[in-house]
C-alpha cells in the first residue's frame, strides 16, 4: 500500500528469512519498500507453487506490497542503501554493501542486521535454521509432552518472530533517529531475542521457588499451561476446546457447570468456599472441565463461553478458520495477484491505524 502512518518512509530489505517479515509489515504500514534479492533467492524459489507454475505462494505472501528487484548490481544496491531511511539485512547480505551502510548511517540511517547469534561473539559466523533456531533458543525442549522429544513449531515461527522484532527495532531506530538526528545501527540476534518467547522458562530457571513448577528445568506438558489453568480437550465428537479455570471460576465457570448438572462437587461451598480453594485444588477443577467439554459440542461451549466472557478457543482448521465471519466482516483476506491472470486470497494486513486512507 502507498498511504498509511509510515507513508514516504523508503525501506530496503536485503535479507532472507529472519528478516522478510518485517519489510511485509512496514510496507503494510505504508512505507516504500524495496527487496533486493538473487535469481536463486531461497524465499522467491520456496514451494508451495501455484499449480504446475514456478510462481511461489510464500514469495507472494512475505513480499506483498514491496517493490522486488531481482540481482540489481553492486552500484545500483549502493545508491538503494545510500537513499534509504531504513535498512533491513542480515549476515549474508551485508558483503555487498557494508561500507556503504556504515557511512549511511553516520548520516541517518536506521540499519537493523538480523542475524541467527549477533554480530560479536565466538558464536557469530554460526548458522541457523529455523529448526536450530527454535531448539537453541529452548522454545522446542517445552513443546511436545512427557512422552514425545522435543518438537518443532510448525510454520517458520522463529522467522515469524525475528520479523517482528525486526520491524519493531526500525521503529525505535527511527525514533531515536527524530529525537537525537542521528541514525543507529541495530544488531539483532535471533539466539537472544528467541530465548525471551520462552514465557515461564526463564523465570523457572532464575527463580524456581516462585511458581508452581517442580524443577529449574521446565518439562514438556502437551497442551497444558504451566500454570495449570489452561488446556485442550476433545468433545464429544473429538473437536478440540481450549478451556481455562483462570477467569472468574467461582462466579461465572462454576454456575455455568451446575447449570448444566455437571459441576461435580465444585459447587460445594464448604469444600470450596472461595476461589482460593478453587485454584488450590485445580487439577481436580481441570479433570471436571474434561469431562464437561467431553459431553458436549466445542463450537456451541466456545460461543456460549464467549457469551459469558469466559476466554474459551475452538479448535478450527484453516477452512473453518477462513469462514470466519469475523474474518469476512473485517476484510482480512485480500485477493492477491501469483501470475499473470492468476490471484488468489491471501492473508491481509495484521493491523489498522487511524491514518491509513
Amino acid at each position: 500500500m502507498n498511504s498509511g502512518p509510515l507513508s514516504g518512509l523508503r525501506v530496503l530489505e536485503i535479507c532472507g528469512w529472519n528478516g522478510v517479515l518485517a519489510g511485509r509489515l512496514l510496507a503494510d504500514g505504508g512505507a516504500d519498500v524495496v527487496r533486493v534479492a538473487g535469481h536463486d533467492d531461497s524465499i522467491r524459489n520456496a514451494p508451495p507453487f501455484l499449480g504446475e507454475t514456478s510462481s511461489s505462494l510464500r514469495d507472494a505472501w512475505y513480499n506483498a506490497g514491496k517493490r522486488v528487484l531481482l540481482s540489481p548490481g553492486q552500484r545500483v544496491i549502493e545508491e538503494l542503501v545510500a537513499g534509504a531511511d531504513v535498512l533491513i539485512d542480515d549476515e549474508g547480505s551485508a558483503a555487498t554493501h557494508e561500507t556503504v551502510a556504515a557511512r549511511a548511517v553516520e548520516q541517518g540511517l536506521v540499519r537493523v542486521t538480523v542475524t541467527p547469534f549477533g554480530l560479536t561473539g565466538p558464536w557469530a559466523n554460526y548458522r541457523a535454521t529455523d529448526i536450530v533456531a527454535n531448539a537453541m533458543s529452548g522454545s522446542a525442549s517445552v513443546t511436545g509432552d512427557a512422552t514425545t522429544g522435543p518438537l518443532n513449531g510448525y510454520g517458520n515461527q522463529t522467522y515469524h518472530t525475528m520479523g517482528l522484532y525486526a520491524a519493531l527495532c526500525a521503529m525505535a531506530g527511527l525514533q531515536s533517529r527524530r529525537r537525537t538526528g542521528r541514525g543507529v545501527h541495530v544488531d539483532l540476534a535471533a539466539h537472544e531475542a528467541l530465548a525471551t518467547c520462552t514465557e515461564q522458562v526463564l523465570m523457572q530457571w532464575f527463580f524456581p521457588e516462585g511458581g508452581p513448577w517442580r524443577s529449574r528445568v521446565a518439562e514438556r506438558l502437551g497442551s497444558l499451561h504451566w500454570s495449570g489453568a489452561y488446556d485442550v480437550y476433545p468433545d464429544r465428537d473429538g473437536n478440540g476446546l481450549m478451556v481455562t479455570a483462570s477467569l472468574r471460576p467461582a462466579d461465572v465457570l462454576v454456575p455455568w457447570l451446575d447449570e448444566t448438572g455437571e459441576a461435580d462437587d465444585l459447587g460445594d461451598r464448604e469444600r470450596y468456599p472461595t476461589v482460593v480453594e478453587l485454584v488450590r485444588d485445580l487439577p481436580h477443577v481441570m479433570d471436571v472441565l474434561k469431562q464437561w467439554v467431553g459431553n458436549h459440542n466445542a463450537d456451541e461451549l466456545f460461543f456460549e463461553a464467549q457469551r459469558r466472557h469466559q476466554p474459551f478457543g475452538a479448535v478450527w482448521d484453516v477452512p473453518k478458520a477462513l469462514g470466519s465471519p469475523q474474518i469476512a466482516a473485517r476484510g482480512y483476506l485480500q485477493d492477491v495477484s501469483i501470475a499473470p491472470g492468476q490471484s488468489l486470497p491471501f492473508p491481509g494486513r495484521f493491523f489498522r491505524t487511524s491514518a491509513d486512507v
